[in-house]
């Protein structure tokens, strides 16, 4: 599914293409489908809905290099995750893991269609705001706010548009963005964020993790309703919110329960995933029956 000719075609386009490093996944992509279907779950990738507490759907996706899953109810990601901090794994595994691939410049989830990194920046600025691709961004986007941070910093603030933009969505930012200065869709976005020492991002964006790891400040760019119901809501949370958060999802990714997974951290991850089905798939058999 996420590494079919077909998939990639239809969602990206020739103009960018994954990173290789993303396919050291595609082995744990095979597992997790086949233990859907062993377990009579539906599967999906790179989805959100709004099912059942009881629910029929596994979805994975990527996070800053890992495989996740979660189900397509956005309660039960969320209170996956909380279970996962209360076992209470004392590990920085995963953060060093992504720190290690920003070190090493293997951090976007993409390149160029020819395999070569991103375009270097002509530009920077000491903010950098991080839209969403064009299929979230009326979603997640507030008119008002998005405005309101532009007022503040003007040319210190660099627009960063997701690779995937429609001309539509760059034409309205610019009719919007003040002084704010624009970078292009291929511009290497780490470059922006290593420049700057404050980041704008959403709750569906792996930059509030990575920025993070990079020592930056973050703010949603988010007015407030809906932050939780996003691809990576669950996680990004954490990232907003927690005190300590580095420490905080060094701990959750640690837990099985946290449906976060990578081979280079969890030597025994097909365990990693069968404890995570165990215990995801107990939690929806508590909820059968309970609501329709």
């Amino acid at each position: 599914m996420m590494f079919t000719e077909e998939n990639i075609k239809t969602h990206i386009g020739d103009e960018i293409k994954y990173r290789e490093e993303l396919y050291d996944l595609q082995e744990l992509e095979d597992y997790f489908i086949a233990k859907c279907v062993e377990s009579g779950i539906d599967h999906s990738h790179d989805c959100t809905a709004h099912e059942n507490t009881y629910f029929s759907t596994l979805n994975y996706t990527t996070y800053a290099g890992m495989f996740i899953m979660h189900p397509l109810q956005f309660d039960l990601q969320l209170f996956q995750m909380y279970d996962a901090k209360a076992d209470r794994i004392e590990s920085d595994a995963h953060i060093r893991f992504i720190a290690s691939n920003i070190s090493n410049g293997k951090t976007g989830k993409y390149t160029l269609g020819s395999g070569e990194e991103m375009n270097k920046p002509q530009k920077s600025g000491r903010a950098v705001m991080v839209l969403p691709g064009s299929n979230k961004f009326y979603d997640t986007v507030h008119q008002a706010r998005f405005e309101m941070i532009c007022k503040k910093w003007g040319r210190d603030l660099v627009i960063k548009p997701h690779p995937i933009t429609q001309k539509k969505i760059i034409e309205e930012v610019n009719k919007f963005k003040n002084k704010a200065v624009m970078a292009d869709r291929l511009d290497d976005l780490y470059t922006l964020i290593k420049n700057a020492k404050k980041v704008y991002t959403t709750h569906i964006s792996e930059t509030a993790l990575t920025s993070l790891i990079l020592g930056k400040s973050i703010e949603p760019l988010e007015a407030g309703p809906g932050r939780f119901e996003g691809s990576f809501s669950h996680i990004n949370h954490f990232c907003f919110s927690e005190i300590d958060p580095l420490k905080t999802l060094g701990s959750i990714f640690a837990s099985p329960k946290s449906g976060v997974v990578h081979p280079a951290v969890d030597t025994d991850w097909k365990q990693k995933i069968d404890d995570y089905f165990s215990y995801i798939l107990g939690q929806r058999e508590k909820q059968k029956g309970y609501y329709i």
